[in-house]
């Protein structure tokens, strides 16, 4: 058994603040721009970049946000004094993974400010959160036959049980319900596969180069790499007094994870014993178990602020960052915010919004594991790059295909059409210059999260 990956996979909460007018009406072009274009567009507000979609989503947000892979779903209302929570946020698998939590939710607050709102880690409602562990199995079967749930877990409506099986092997299996305590095992490479999410094969690699063992590749995992999640919604951090940002960082998340993996369990059944809160837990879930106490002792060990090296302000670009109760973890590194004096549309040269969050982060990593952070996020950025060049190239390839057919082409001679088809596409972009320059814009656009140019 070799863990390939452990971290938080998902967090989403929502914030106690209002972006400032001229936020929501630089957001408001930006959507009727969407709206007319039918695609989301690129919104630059105070040093930062938003795609704005053409729509918001349910619960009163009338604007959609995306940061790209490296950061964030965001869900803002239009400013009400009435509605204090006015914001929404959703952090992606692939920042947490890549960057850890601490410098997420600092990549956040540094948006918030952005639109001009401020915020503490208090003034925050959790309403997710996941945490997954990765391995590489020899011989595992998954097997719905083995979860064990605490008898007082809930009603059986809670409980559901859902499977995905595949030629009589069960590929995956989620034991719970959103928002109270859920556990999900399934198997991630077919997961990577069908999504195409390339990247995961940068991060796993980049796990077993640091425990210096030998890197994997698709086609030795099949059936071999699998991922294990331990989910709590809001209602049971609710009910643990995990609510806030600021539990979170005090270790009151990880511990509630710890007694959902408690209360949900994958276990080897014992023949003869009928009484299934006796089996024991296999060896995988009893490795899940260590991984979450392993988190739990790394919060444990930042809690004494006299001891924590963190206990000095952060030199960083904004100081306008979120405040944490003294006894939190990373405490002294996060300082009591301020009201900005305001916050305007900027037209900062387009190159320089795309690099990787701010470096003043509150993380118990050292510095060079920051800087490793930084090295695997360029790896990931470039195999997305890689992949978004292949899917588009195979599009052109057809479009190429139907249009020299369409030209009246013999496929019988496959290379002298694709020349022909080269040449008057070189030739309609060298005369369309400037529809061709527009067209680039937009690319430059969409793709400007994961490019550097």
């Amino acid at each position: 058994m070799i863990r390939l990956h452990s971290g938080f996979d998902s967090l989403d909460f929502a914030i106690e603040a209002n972006i400032t007018k001229k936020a929501a009406e630089h957001l408001a072009w930006a959507q009727g721009a969407a709206r007319e274009k039918r695609e989301p567009q690129l919104a630059t507000y105070g040093g930062q970049n938003f795609h704005v979609a053409e729509s918001g989503a349910t619960g009163g947000y009338r604007y959609r946000l995306d940061t790209g892979p490296f950061g964030e779903t965001w869900f803002v209302k239009e400013p009400n004094r009435a509605d204090p929570w006015g914001v929404r946020v959703s952090i992606k698998s692939l920042p947490l993974a890549v960057y850890g939590l601490e410098r997420c939710i600092v990549a956040v607050f540094e948006r918030l400010e952005a639109l001009g709102a401020t915020a503490t880690l208090q003034m925050t409602s959790l309403g997710r959160l996941d945490y997954a562990q990765d391995f590489l199995l020899d011989g595992f079967a998954l097997d719905a036959s083995c979860i064990v749930a605490h008898s007082r877990t809930g009603t059986s409506a809670d409980m559901e049980l859902a499977t995905d099986s595949t030629g009589g092997i069960t590929r995956a299996l989620r034991i719970g319900k959103m928002p109270g305590k859920q556990v999900g095992i399934y198997d991630k490479r077919r997961d990577v596969l069908d999504k195409q999410k390339e990247e995961w094969w940068d991060i796993w690699n980049a796990g077993l180069d640091k425990q210096g063992l030998p890197r994997i590749a698709k086609d030795t995992t099949k059936g071999r790499l699998w991922r294990f999640e331990v989910r709590a919604g809001k209602k049971f951090l609710k009910a643990k007094r995990a609510g806030t940002l600021a539990d979170l960082l005090n270790g009151k998340g990880i511990a509630a994870l710890e007694e959902v993996a408690a209360k949900i369990r994958y276990t080897e059944p014992s023949e003869g014993d009928g009484n299934r809160a006796r089996w024991l837990d296999t060896p995988e879930w009893r490795a899940v178990r260590e991984g979450l106490a392993t988190a739990a002792a790394c919060a444990g060990a930042q809690s004494d602020p006299l001891n924590d090296p963190l206990n000095t302000p952060l030199s960083a670009p904004s100081n306008r960052l979120p405040s944490v109760p003294p006894t939190a973890p990373f405490a002294a590194a996060l300082t009591t915010a301020e009201t900005p004096a305001g916050s305007t549309a900027t037209e900062t040269p387009y190159e320089t919004h795309f690099d990787s969050p701010s470096l003043a982060f509150a993380d118990c990593a050292e510095a060079n594991e920051a800087a490793a952070a930084d090295e695997l996020a360029a790896k990931v950025r470039e195999t997305m790059r890689c992949q978004a060049k292949r899917q588009l190239m195979q599009q052109m390839v057809g479009c190429s295909a139907s249009f020299a057919q369409l030209e009246g082409y013999n496929p019988d001679e496959p290379t002298e059409a694709a020349e022909q088809v080269a040449w008057l596409l070189g030739a309609t972009s060298t005369e369309g210059s400037v529809r061709f320059a527009e067209k680039m814009i937009q690319a430059r656009e969409r793709y400007g999260f994961i490019t550097k140019r």
